[in-house]
């Protein structure tokens, strides 16, 4: 692991405090001594390693919920394997050094927001969040055609806390809750073309969700592995000890699931689940070091002004053409 989970369950207790704190509750009595034993009991797997341009200006968003995407099953997530049959673990492979860039650049940043790469069953919840492999193919070969680069949206965190423009058409592709269609579907087009996306996961899993073996080999071919809370919660309405849990406690689980397939990272990109923004959550954020945190509103990403713990995003549906899906991105200088 990139850092001791053990130290930072020491500290859960203090963040509950300075959650509550902030959004004025009281007293937490002896939740806030709990709160460490319960996440390193229940959120770390068994099996795992043992914790020691110029585009479209575009206003900061406001915590605007915007319409909800589906809970993922509950189901827990596939067993790891026993130490002893785990790879040594191995830090996920640094990126290639590219030439410097000196063509046009934007501080606009459109960020797709994909859910389901799959054609729906008859009566599928939620049919708007499917995209079919076929529609999601002909996208991605159309952003490459027309020039459009990829970052991840750790990377666009960076650029933000530097305020640092990037090479126009850069854009950042998400995939919310971590279905398995996401690895069987979308992972080997992105690879095809080369680009780059980030997997924001459910930390628990589910019998429909990819499994770790899944993330760690996404993780080790460039995608980022981001969090989307332990069990997909309303972050705007839990108190201060579950907060923490589903926040810091899904990135334990994450980070222990991946360390079980030998792939050291920590997550410090993060979905709010449906959309849900609250004023304890942002400052758990902040105080965790979160970089970057992504809502449903709709919008683009503006380096030097969207706030980086509030960034909007483009909804990608199935009952787009790709002449709209491509009418929805900002104009900019081809690169």
């Amino acid at each position: 692991m990139t850092r001791s989970a053990t130290a930072r369950l020491a500290v859960l207790a203090l963040l509950v405090g300075f959650v509550g704190g902030l959004a004025g509750w009281a007293m937490l009595g002896e939740r806030a001594v709990t709160v460490p034993t319960a996440i390193a009991e229940t959120l770390v797997p068994s099996g795992a390693a043992s914790p020691a341009a110029a585009g479209p200006a575009v206003a900061s968003p406001s915590p605007t919920v915007a319409s909800p995407s589906p809970v993922p099953p509950s189901a827990a997530a596939s067993a790891a394997p026993s130490p002893a049959a785990s790879p040594a673990p191995s830090a996920s492979p640094a990126a290639s050094p590219a030439p410097p860039y000196r063509g046009p650049t934007t501080r606009t940043v459109p960020v797709l927001m994909y859910h389901r790469i799959a054609d729906p069953a008859p009566g599928a919840p939620y049919p708007g969040l499917y995209v079919s492999p076929a529609a999601f193919a002909a996208q991605m070969q159309a952003l490459r055609a027309a020039g459009w680069r990829t970052i991840t949206a750790g990377e666009l965190g960076a650029a933000m806390a530097a305020n640092r423009p990037v090479p126009a058409r850069t854009i950042v592709i998400m995939f919310d809750d971590g279905y398995a269609d996401n690895y069987l579907a979308a992972f080997p087009v992105l690879r095809r073309l080369g680009f780059r996306a980030t997997f924001s996961v459910v930390a628990r899993g589910g019998s429909t969700m990819m499994t770790s073996l899944q993330l760690a080999t996404m993780e080790r071919a460039g995608m980022e592995i981001g969090n989307h809370t332990l069990d997909h919660k309303n972050v705007a309405s839990l108190g201060p000890a579950e907060l923490v849990r589903q926040i810091e406690g899904g990135a334990l689980r994450i980070e222990a699931r991946l360390a079980s397939k030998g792939v050291i990272a920590t997550p410090r990109t993060f979905v709010y689940p449906s959309g849900h923004v609250g004023p304890a959550a942002l400052a758990l954020l902040g105080q965790l070091g979160y970089t970057d945190a992504f809502t449903e509103v709709p919008g683009f990403a503006v380096i030097g002004r969207t706030s980086p713990l509030l960034i909007p995003r483009v909804r990608v549906s199935r009952f787009e053409s790709l002449a709209a899906f491509l009418g929805s991105l900002p104009v900019q200088p081809r690169p």
